[in-house]
């Protein structure tokens, strides 16, 4: 939701700083044209907002960071990033720490070129970009494929400033939005670092962007990704694209670790990210402290992926059996944190006979 998680993204904002003359009345045969004396990239990164993570002009579109992208720059404090020129390659984003949770984040953010936001969501789109769709049919087939309203511009909506100034309906869509963001950044963590975990030559960075890259070519054929079976083959395809330029031995080794639990994290990925589109869509958005239970929420969402991803990469590694994935209760586990950051309430007094606000019968004092 990032840890992926509530995969948050980067807010870019395209501004054009220009000068330039005007006709003189007194001598109307003199004509100039204005032309940009300078033009910048700014935006921020969110995830909530992520201080300290590394923006790059993603120069080839690969979704991955390489020697060949920049330029580069670091977001300060409150996840503002500021580029020195107007940069026209699709923007890749890694490391960081999310300022509302504390926690770091260690996966990747993508987005077309022309973005002016850049989440989870976006990283999905720029992966359909690569595939060969343009930017505006990328978004309309991920937009339609989460049930977003038509008209819906992933590309350059910041839900988290719709939550925090919007109208009530700009944070009921801000809410719909990242409660699905939420739910894809569960995916793509969960399945990233399971991959990533059968080798030592790959990073759970190198396998997000092929990850984000299968849930769009599913999306693209219409699947809702959120059951075990989609998520299993999510799993599958990416494991078949990663590894399929390792040595023989290493990579028949990598496929049977993963194969081994693929069904098992499958379904473990389906109830946890369930869970946190669950609690995200339950907080009251429109109520004063809005935004605060949404941070809340993504705390739950990151402890529920950690919970699964920790036990994951363990049995991967063979540092745990099979049976300790199969017994995790992710159901609990999540109730229980969201009982805990709940706020305590005292149950209103009644009358013997009497029905309380709660629907329980009052038993008198």
């Amino acid at each position: 939701m990032k840890k992926y998680g509530i995969l948050l993204s980067v807010v870019v904002a395209f501004t054009l700083i220009g000068c330039g003359g005007s006709d003189d009345d007194s001598t109307p045969t003199k004509t100039t044209t204005q032309t940009p004396t300078e033009t910048v990239t700014t935006g921020k990164v969110i995830d909530d907002y992520l201080s300290g993570a590394t923006v790059c002009a993603d120069s080839n579109g690969n979704g991955k960071k390489d020697a060949t992208d920049g330029p580069c720059v670091v977001t300060n404090g409150q996840g503002d990033f500021s580029f020195d020129k107007k940069i026209d390659f699709s923007l890749i984003t890694t490391g960081g720490t999310d300022i509302g949770t504390g926690e770091p984040f260690d996966g990747v953010l993508a987005a077309p070129p022309g973005s002016s936001v850049v989440t989870p969501l976006t990283t999905v789109i720029q992966s359909l970009v690569v595939s060969g769709k343009t930017p505006a049919e990328a978004n309309e087939i991920i937009a339609t494929s989460l049930g977003l309203e038509s008209g819906t511009n992933l590309l350059t909506l910041n839900p988290v400033e719709d939550l925090e100034r919007g109208s009530a309906e700009k944070k009921r869509k801000a809410q719909k939005i990242l409660a699905q963001q939420s739910k894809i950044e569960v995916i793509v963590q969960v399945v990233s670092e399971t991959v990533a975990a059968a080798s030592d030559s790959i990073t759970s960075e190198e396998v997000a962007f092929n990850t984000s890259k299968q849930i769009s070519a599913l999306m693209l054929n219409g699947i809702v990704v959120d059951s075990p079976g989609s998520i299993k083959e999510v799993i599958d395809k990416t494991v078949e694209e990663t590894f399929s330029n390792l040595p023989k031995e290493e990579k028949e080794k990598a496929i049977k670790k993963v194969a081994t639990v693929a069904q098992t994290v499958a379904d473990k990925t389906a109830v946890t990210a369930k869970k946190v589109e669950d609690v995200v869509n339950s907080v009251d958005v429109t109520a004063e402290d809005g935004l605060k239970a949404i941070t809340e929420s993504n705390k739950v969402l990151k402890v529920a992926k950690t919970e699964v991803t920790t036990t994951t990469v363990k049995v991967v590694k063979g540092e745990a059996d099979i049976q300790t994935l199969e017994k995790l209760d992710v159901d609990s586990k999540v109730k229980e944190v969201v009982l805990k950051k709940r706020p305590t309430t005292t149950p209103p007094k009644t009358t013997t006979g009497q029905v309380s606000p709660t629907g329980a019968e009052g038993s008198g004092s």
